[in-house]
């Protein structure tokens, strides 16, 4: 499921909207976590975090 989500953000970053201010994010299909990123740049990305949607949003970002 990890692999599927990273062949997605390689193929196309942009296509997932902003969530927060410059932070964006990827479901993972099968499993109840996100993985949140930024766009350094058109060809690359920075993963920050990969959180359980059951956890309190409130601790992103910490």
């Amino acid at each position: 499921m990890l692999a599927a989500a990273e062949e997605q953000l390689t193929r196309n970053p942009q296509a997932f909207a902003p969530t927060r201010g410059r932070f964006r994010r990827i479901l993972l299909r099968r499993f109840p976590y996100a993985l949140h990123f930024e766009l350094l740049s058109d060809q690359r990305v920075s993963v920050l975090a990969c959180l359980h949607h059951r956890r309190n949003p409130a601790r992103w970002p910490a």
